[in-house]
């Protein structure tokens, strides 16, 4: 499992970059999980924000689909679970 780790001001590019780096992960075969934090209020109450809804950017042609809501002990089993 590797870990990056997306820094930078609003509106620099993170999401956009995050988004690149999943897809170019998956679509080699790779496994990719997006697991947000249900513990970050202004996170969860947009309507996308859910298993099943997508994750999106400002370049409205990237998106990603999101896996799971949960808090960061069950996002750690989630993680532990995989090979």
């Amino acid at each position: 499992m590797s870990l990056k780790i997306f820094t930078g001001l609003a509106g620099s590019g993170k999401t956009s970059a995050l988004i690149d780096e999943m897809t170019s992960r998956r679509d080699a075969g790779g496994l990719v999980l997006l697991i947000l934090s249900s513990e970050h209020e202004a996170l969860i109450s947009r309507p996308n924000v859910k298993a099943g809804g997508l994750m999106g950017c400002r370049d409205e042609s990237k998106s990603y689909p999101i896996d799971a809501v949960v808090s960061s002990s069950e996002a750690a089993a989630i993680l532990a679970a995989q090979e």
